[in-house]
């Protein structure tokens, strides 16, 4: 009986051990194997995939700046626990892990096929095991010498991928400038000053080791942009959105223009390449000599076409003197090409309005809308005018350029009843006709005083002093109530602010007048002052004078003024509005100086 229970057990033993090695035998050894091509993509922060490509290590060894000499070696440093020297190891003094004299292709050049990287950019860099590492746009594009550029490398000590085993890989190529040996070690001192924490490697966990960054048989290089996914929205009859490539695939103009700016200089003429406004507008029913088309960039910038502006019946400028000329053929397209590139996002890339014909036409630079994302079909607009009276200027402002000046420095307000007005602070508006430089506010006669009149077209105003007007952005030139032009009882401006009286709220604003700054010669003299003879002041005496002049470009507002060797008292003066006034000095300035004895 004994001997027949050990052999049980013997038997039970056995077939135990032989059940463990089958089962063993069942789980197949993944071992990850050398790359030999690489699958590069780029994707927008929505994930879109902005661009995609695949190479061979042939390829990039053909056609791309191969980094490594196959003679220097480089090195990353493993982990180096609690005793000294520590785990940083500043002196880079130990366990280096060398990566062979190695050969390969900037990953920078490697991105730069998809379209490349912008700062805030990261990059991941994915194995066949799964394994990845991810880096940020500085330490690909940007490096610090210690940290050199990541290389991923294809040859290593003769042997190119698949013979280079562990290939393709990533390899820091440091200099030499931080070892003592004067070796190319990328050391963990090198990872803590080049890479943000959130890029380290820590073994375990705990140590540091830029070993762990030399990730092996790499397949993918990810970047993950911030860039978003171009599309542009039109709105007629119906709405449609298209992407920057559909419209690329549309019927293009070629054809130059240039544009004038504000201050008068001149930029272009260009080539650009688009498509024509009116075939974008019939994509959604098209357009009738009743129709305006405004056009929305993705800052929020907003400018209005009419129907003859998108049909091309616009100013045009010559390129040389750019003074007005007689206008020639002008075609409005949606440019996507400036000289036979891409438009930059610095010149208003991807999509920016041009004008342009056979003849280069140069046009207001308001008109040149940048960044355009939504273009909508809408209902005809009325032009109308803003008069702006000033220091001998008069200035008459469309609508357009009022437009476009909303755009560049426009405010809003949101009224007691929840209305919102846009529009341009009334103090800009003075700037550009209280003195000879329209893109300033002079603050100097500001501070001497004057007034400004805001004026109606039934004659109706209202005057504030240039104290409380001065850069005060409570104080605004409306045209746009809730986002749409002011109704009619409004239109086409309106006076509005919370530092403003309901009263004080012009309606149907068409002129702002600066009296005192004004050129305004009357029927009877001249400009200049003469004294026919020559004649004495004396001291203590009183001297009645009446001057009549157009000319008073400051206003002293008082009634007394002390002058130098006397008092100057006004006890009538009257206006080119012939309002009269006993407070205001005209403040002349004399050719010759006479003292007073």
């Amino acid at each position: 009986m004994s001997v027949k229970k050990m052999e049980r057990r013997k038997i039970l033993v056995l077939g135990i051990a032989i059940a463990v090695i089958v089962c063993a035998l069942t789980f197949p050894v993944h071992a990850a194997e050398p790359t030999t091509s690489v699958h590069i993509i780029k994707y927008a922060s929505d994930g879109t995939v902005l661009g995609e490509t695949a190479v061979t290590y042939e390829w990039m060894k053909t056609n791309l700046l191969v980094c490594g000499d196959g003679a220097t070696h480089y090195y990353h440093q493993g982990p180096v626990f609690d005793s000294p020297p520590g785990p940083w190891n500043p002196d880079e003094t130990t366990n280096f892990k060398d990566k062979g004299a190695v050969k390969g292709t900037n990953v920078k050049d490697l991105c730069d096929l998809v379209g490349g990287m912008s700062p805030g950019d990261e990059i991941k860099v994915s194995a066949t095991d799964g394994f990845s590492k991810w880096f940020n746009y500085t330490n690909v594009y940007e490096p610090q010498p210690r940290q050199g550029p990541i290389v991923l490398c294809w040859y290593k000590d003769g042997n190119y991928v698949p013979d280079y085993e562990g290939g393709m890989q990533i390899v820091f190529f440091a200099d030499n400038s931080t070892n003592p040996e004067h070796k190319h070690v990328f050391g963990n001192w090198d990872m803590h000053e080049c890479l943000s924490e959130k890029y380290w490697h820590n073994f375990s966990a705990v140590y540091p080791s830029t070993n762990g960054l030399s990730v092996k048989y790499i397949d993918e290089i990810a970047i993950y942009s911030n860039e978003t996914t171009w599309n542009l929205t039109l709105t007629g009859n119906e709405t449609k959105v298209y992407t920057l490539d559909e419209i690329k695939a549309m019927p293009s103009y070629t054809a130059s223009g240039g544009f004038k700016k504000r201050s008068g200089a001149i930029v272009g003429p260009y080539t650009y390449r688009g498509v024509n406004i009116t075939y974008l507008a019939g994509l959604v029913g098209g357009l009738t000599p009743s129709s305006s088309v405004t056009v929305t960039a993705s800052d929020g910038y907003a400018m209005t076409y009419t129907y003859d502006q998108i049909m091309g019946e616009i100013t045009t400028y010559n390129a040389t003197t750019g003074e007005p000329e007689p206008d020639g053929p002008v075609n409005m397209i949606l440019a996507y090409e400036e000289g036979g590139k891409p438009i930059p996002d610095e010149q208003g890339g991807p999509l920016r309005v041009a004008f342009v014909g056979p003849d280069s036409p140069i046009t207001d630079g308001h008109f040149w809308i940048k960044w355009v994302n939504k273009i909508e079909i809408l209902g005809g607009v009325e032009e109308w005018n803003l008069t702006l009276r000033g220091a001998a200027i008069t200035e008459v402002m469309d609508r357009s350029t009022f437009e476009s000046g909303v755009g560049c420095h426009g405010v809003s307000w949101t009224d007691d009843k929840n209305r919102t007005w846009e529009g341009i602070p009334l103090w800009k508006l003075v700037g550009w006709v209280d003195d000879s430089n329209k893109h300033d506010f002079n603050d100097t006669l500001a501070d001497l005083g004057y007034n400004v009149t805001v004026i109606a077209s039934d004659g109706y105003s209202k005057t504030f002093n240039s104290s409380f007007v001065a850069r005060n952005d409570n104080i605004i030139v409306a045209n746009e109530l809730n986002g749409t032009a002011l109704p009619e009882k409004y239109w086409p401006l309106r006076l509005v602010g919370p530092d403003l009286k309901k009263s004080e709220m012009v309606r149907n604003v068409v002129e702002i007048r600066i009296t005192e700054l004004m050129l305004h010669a009357f029927d009877t003299g001249e400009p200049d002052i003469t004294f026919d003879e020559s004649f004495t002041l004396k001291a203590g005496e009183t001297y009645y004078y009446t001057i009549r002049t157009g000319s008073y470009p400051q206003i002293i507002h008082a009634r007394e003024f002390n002058a130098t060797g006397g008092t100057i008292t006004c006890t009538e003066f009257l206006d080119t509005n012939e309002k009269i006034h006993d407070n205001w000095i005209p403040a002349i300035r004399l050719e010759r100086f006479f003292s007073l004895t």
